[in-house]
């Protein structure tokens, strides 16, 4: 029996530290009641907290992301670490809500350092023929992190003391293990010196461009709805079940994101042109549950909607990142997994506001059903633009071979071609 090649310690190592790094990224999931309570805000003030991390993670992405490509992996992977490290030391410090929102600041930088530049590292890392393996390991280890966090921080803020603090010293500690990988498996690279440190912007090569568009797209109305889940959790158990129990509201968020993973481990498995339609149905199928729940406080409904709507956002991303670790060009594969990330995030990030708004002046479960309505509406628009295009072929552009000019030749000499083979007669 011949074993099947595997990726490779460093590979590996590489998606630890970014499974590390997304881990304190969703650990507020479970303390956002805990800060309301104490420093006296309601649910718009959580979903702009919410949403300053996603500032900082499109800053991370759109501002830094490229820097790999032209520093290489190592530097930018010790950033994000660094970056990480700093705003535990935030969250562990903070004691009113202008640090709270700094430490979620440079908490969503880190996430948007580490969630291009690691995938981009892997794949640079893997040999050529593992190169969409090496992509979905680590979304993996990317929606592994986003898992755990919020079962981390709900344990520590209910069975441990200083629940809104002990849970970033433990989580300091993990990246004191972690800060030594890039150092040790990420081989040094000569810096691209044609390579300027600029915002990327939006880098989309044509390789990649008639999958990439319409996956960030499914994937980014994912994210808006596993954000609001991820923002509001918490205080929905409190408001309307009368629950109060921070270890519940993780449990309530972390499956979503872990059923990502499973939805992106899917997606190679069924047909090209049915993973974005099934995206869509899964969203709109989810955000269903979410109004059925609000209406009738049904927490088991919730629960439900957040695992549809991670398998359903699995889909679409790995779908994305397939195209883009496959096809992408090596010089810009940094520069476009970011584009990738920075594009949902956006996703993410308005809608989440806007719902938040709409609790504050009209209440939780109102305001809950219209933000579920208003984006089910944007998902059907979407899905009749991907069926009416599931027809049309996908174009690659195509290498063109330009070969050297003939040289000139004196004038009055003549190239004579030579003389094919003979045929004989018989």
């Amino acid at each position: 029996m011949i074993a099947r090649p595997g990726l490779g310690p460093r590979c590996l190592l590489v998606g630890f530290t970014m499974f590390v790094i997304m881990t304190s990224a969703t650990v507020p999931s479970a303390l956002y009641a805990l800060w309301a309570k104490a420093y006296g805000f309601g649910p718009l003030t959580v979903t702009v907290i919410f949403s300053i991390y996603v500032a900082g993670v499109v800053f991370g992405l759109m501002g830094l992301g490229g820097w790999s490509d032209a520093l290489g992996r190592r530097p930018m992977l010790v950033a994000a670490v660094a970056a990480c490290a700093l705003s535990d030391i935030g969250y562990l410090f903070s004691r009113n809500l202008a640090m709270l929102i700094i430490a979620r600041l440079v908490s969503g930088l880190a996430t948007g350092l580490i969630a291009g530049t690691a995938t981009a590292t892997m794949v640079d890392l893997a040999p050529p023929n593992l190169r969409v393996r090496a992509s979905m390991t680590a979304l993996a280890c990317n929606m592994g992190g986003l898992t755990a966090g919020p079962v981390l921080g709900g344990v520590f803020a209910e069975y441990g003391v200083k629940p809104m603090h002990l849970v970033y010293a433990v989580h300091l500690i993990l990246l004191a293990v972690v800060v030594a990988v890039p150092l040790f498996a990420v081989p040094p690279r000569a810096r691209n010196r044609e390579a300027r440190l600029r915002p990327i912007g939006l880098m989309v090569p044509p390789e990649v461009r008639a999958e990439f568009w319409p996956a960030a797209m499914g994937g980014g109305l994912g994210f808006a709805v596993g954000g609001l889940l991820n923002a509001v959790a918490g205080l929905y158990l409190g408001h309307l079940a009368g629950i109060h129990n921070p270890f519940l509201a993780g449990l309530m968020v972390a499956p979503c994101f872990g059923l990502i993973a499973l939805g992106q481990l899917l997606s190679p498995r069924l047909p090209e042109r049915s993973r974005l339609p099934l995206c869509c149905a899964g969203l709109i199928f989810s955000l269903v549950l979410i109004m059925v729940a609000l209406a009738f406080t049904q927490t088991a409904l919730l629960v439900i909607s957040g695992l549809v709507v991670g398998i359903s956002t699995g889909l679409a991303i790995g779908h994305g990142m397939a195209s883009i670790n496959t096809h992408c060009p090596a010089e810009h594969r940094g520069a476009t997994n970011s584009t990738f990330f920075a594009v949902m995030y956006v996703g993410l990030s308005v809608p989440v506001i806007g719902a938040g708004i709409a609790m504050q002046q009209i209440g939780l479960r109102a305001g809950g059903e219209i933000f579920s309505a208003v984006v089910g509406v944007i998902i059907v628009g979407i899905g009749v633009v991907l069926l009416a295009g599931m027809g049309r072929p996908v174009a690659r552009p195509t290498p063109v071979l330009i070969q050297p000019p003939l040289p000139r030749l004196p004038a009055g000499i003549r190239v004579v071609s030579a003389p094919g083979p003979r045929t004989p007669v018989s």
